[in-house]
């Protein structure tokens, strides 16, 4: 699943152009205006282009480009807490605990895999609430 890109930018993650082109980043302390290196894989000349990028995941400070970094590939871990939601739920959203096991979240109820399975997932980032750090200690294995 693509999400919006994830700053600092990191090495071993998938990352993805405002034109659907896989980045692959392979060194991030270069240094200098381009301070992340890494290779961006043309989908019509079908080879992989060597570039640099601003810590922002940025081709050029110059302004905006359909090479800008601006999304990753991202996989929920069994037992994260993940926003989860449907495409008609267009005002809110949901915290729930994946289950990796089943591609689902746990059941809201008993803890227990296979509960419910949504369309849409994202990350829950920052300091999770002590409701779902209990939780996580009562799930099913």
């Amino acid at each position: 699943m693509k999400i919006p890109v994830r700053f600092p930018l990191k090495t071993g993650v998938r990352y993805y152009t405002s034109r659907g082109e896989i980045v692959q980043i392979y060194f991030t302390r270069a240094g200098g205006d381009y301070p992340v290196h890494g290779a961006v894989f043309d989908n019509e000349t079908r080879e992989w282009v060597i570039t640099s990028f601003t810590t922002q995941g940025q081709l050029s400070t110059m302004g905006e480009s359909a090479r800008d970094i601006v999304s990753e590939e991202w996989k929920a871990s069994d037992k994260e807490l993940v926003w989860c939601w449907e495409k008609d739920m267009k005002f809110g959203r949901q915290l729930g605990i994946f289950d990796a096991k089943n591609n689902c979240t746990f059941d809201r109820v008993d803890g227990k895999r296979g509960g419910t399975r949504w369309r849409y997932y994202a990350p829950f980032d920052g300091e999770y609430p002590e409701w779902a750090k209990e939780a996580i200690e009562k799930l099913e294995d």
